[in-house]
């Protein structure tokens, strides 16, 4: 990919870090409490994508499987908001 399409995947992802924690940490609390990430993280976008790696494996191992590919359920997860901007209000 090009550069300049990566940053701007990266600048929507950050703008949408927030709501993609949210939905991650929802998820897992919702199947697996125990399973909600806690080491520190850089930045809002790292506790995002981990939070919702947690969910992805949260929701496998609750179907007992493996399941579609772990971004593939992020993908569904996030309804496609990792790389898509979200309006504010």
């Amino acid at each position: 990919m090009p550069a300049a399409t990566v940053r701007s995947w990266l600048r929507r992802a950050r703008q949408s870090a927030h709501l993609l924690w949210t939905i991650g940490v929802q998820a897992v609390v919702a199947l697996d409490r125990d399973a909600l990430p806690t080491r520190d993280r850089p930045d809002a976008l790292a506790y995002a994508v981990e939070a919702l790696i947690a969910a992805a494996v949260a929701i496998r191992n609750h179907l007992g499987g493996p399941g579609p590919e772990l971004w593939s359920q992020i993908a569904v997860l996030s309804r496609g908001r990792l790389l898509v901007s979200v309006p504010a209000g």
